[in-house]
């Protein structure tokens, strides 16, 4: 049986094991609690930091999409002129869609999409760029009364003839023509300069006898008419000359 000194000293030895045991455990646990609280501070740092960079750059996105307008630059250099620009080719307007930019024809006029539409022309997804003109009136035309005379009554755009010239109305009732409600459309021309005598041509052979004159008469309107032998009809307007016989007469 160990002696008494021996058992103490044991005891003593195993006392300075486990007391040196238990502060080396209090160390490495005091080491353990320090490691962690220097951990949780930088990471305690870190989603400090990037919350602050979270919010510099909310606050620059706001900043760059609401910020103030800034003042307004120099004008840059004139570009080039570029090619004539064209419309699409007009096609018949059909109850499909049609996109932004076609050009249609319907109900005679000329329309451009102005966005995609399945639409009519005529709704406002339409511009108009040609429109049918009103339809207009039948002009009234010429008529052709022959020979003027003062017993007559006329109207607006009634032809006469009147010693080789043409004459037109001007206004109904004219009057006298010529006159202010006439207005000259043809005159008969001068008698041009005569030209140099030709040389004397080749004899011909002998023609026909002539048409001589069987009947003659005499109009209302002082036209006188030839019947020729060979059918043919010729006439002359003597009015002019009647009147001044007649005005001779009466003057006498």
């Amino acid at each position: 049986m160990p002696s008494p000194s021996y058992t103490e000293a044991l005891e003593r030895s195993l006392g300075q094991v486990v007391s040196r045991a238990r502060g080396e455990l209090d160390l490495l646990k005091a080491q353990a609690e320090a490691i962690m609280a220097t951990a949780s501070a930088k990471a305690a740092e870190s989603e400090a930091r990037l919350n602050a960079l979270d919010a510099a750059i909310t606050a620059r996105l706001e900043k760059l999409t609401d910020g103030e307008r800034g003042d307004k630059g120099e004008p840059g250099e004139r570009g080039e002129r570029g090619p004539a620009g064209m419309l699409p080719v007009a096609k018949g307007w059909a109850a499909e869609v049609h996109y932004a930019g076609e050009v249609v024809t319907h109900a005679g006029q000329t329309w451009q999409a102005l966005k995609d539409t399945g639409n009519e022309p005529g709704s406002d997804d339409w511009a108009c760029l040609a429109k049918r003109g009103a339809d207009g009136r039948d002009a009234p035309g010429m008529v052709i009364r022959g020979t003027w005379a003062t017993e007559n009554e006329y109207q607006a755009l009634d032809v006469v003839a009147l010693n080789g010239a043409a004459f037109v109305a001007k206004i109904d009732n004219p009057g006298p023509c010529p006159g202010e409600g006439w207005q000259l459309m043809s005159a008969q021309g001068k008698r041009g300069a005569a030209g140099e005598r030709g040389e004397k041509g080749d004899k011909g052979e002998r023609g026909e006898p002539g048409a001589t004159m069987k009947a003659v008469s005499l109009d209302d309107f002082g036209v006188f008419s030839f019947d020729l032998t060979n059918g043919q009809t010729v006439q002359c307007d003597a009015r002019s000359v009647l009147e001044r016989i007649i005005s001779a007469a009466r003057d006498s």
